[in-house]
């Protein structure tokens, strides 16, 4: 009895150090991520730095846990960290990285997910900045099919993935598949945030664009002075907020 009662608190402690020892480690990674987001945008390298290091502390943890959130925060990381190489033009590296993050998403979460989404996500704008249209073409729209079968079809990811496919359409020249995607875009931005946001204003300002190249220069005017307005109340509620 003596024995098996030591043998049952020597798992409980063992138990209690694992548990201590994920906590602290889970500590670390959110420290190191923290740090890889005041650098985004500063300084491209030191944010590369501390998000792989917060990477690779989440995937040891998932590793030791089997815990699928932790492998959900690794990939995560991963794609952060492909978008600063893909900010860099480092986009071999960009595209290594989102190998490796699409091998872990097939394997912990399957097709259906929304990091996986993410990932195509992430291959499609690096493959867009090569001039890969129909790569990046092919991944905007895995990606768009499970934002939409994930969330449905009025939601901003799939707003931003119809943007996103319409501004690839436009470097192709092919400008009436770009204004098909930019008006659907605009459609849902418009229903779930409203008329007059800043978003909307860009989406207005690239449809005038695309009506210019198509030469009908009277509804490039419109939407111009449409996206205009609409940046004019912008910046009349943000003076108004200031004073």
């Amino acid at each position: 009895m003596k024995k098996l009662t030591l043998i049952i608190i020597t798992v409980i402690f063992a138990t209690q150090i694992f548990a201590q020892n994920i906590t602290a480690d889970t500590t670390l990674a959110k420290q190191y991520y923290a740090l890889g987001d005041d650098f985004y945008g500063k300084n491209t390298d030191s944010s590369t730095f501390y998000y792989r290091k917060a990477a690779d502390v989440y995937k040891n943890i998932a590793k030791e846990s089997n815990d699928i959130l932790m492998w959900e925060k690794h990939v995560q990381l991963l794609y952060y960290i492909s978008w600063n190489l893909k900010l860099q033009s480092k986009f071999d590296l960009s595209i290594s990285i989102l190998d490796t993050a699409l091998i872990c998403c097939n394997k912990y979460f399957g097709n259906k997910h929304k990091q996986t989404a993410n990932i195509y996500n992430g291959f499609g704008a690096v493959y867009d900045n090569k001039s890969e249209y129909e790569r990046s073409l092919k991944y905007y729209f895995k990606s768009l099919e499970i934002y939409k079968e994930l969330q449905g079809e009025k939601n901003i990811a799939v707003a931003i993935a119809y943007n996103n496919i319409g501004i690839v359409y436009g470097k192709k020249s092919e400008y009436d598949k770009t204004l098909e995607y930019f008006f659907k875009s605009l459609e849902i931005r418009a229903k779930l945030i409203g008329k007059e946001d800043v978003y909307v204003a860009g989406i207005y300002s690239n449809i005038a664009i695309i009506y210019s190249l198509k030469s009908e220069y009277d509804k490039s005017l419109e939407y111009y002075f449409k996206s205009l307005e609409i940046q004019g109340l912008f910046i009349k509620k943000s003076y108004a907020q200031k004073h």
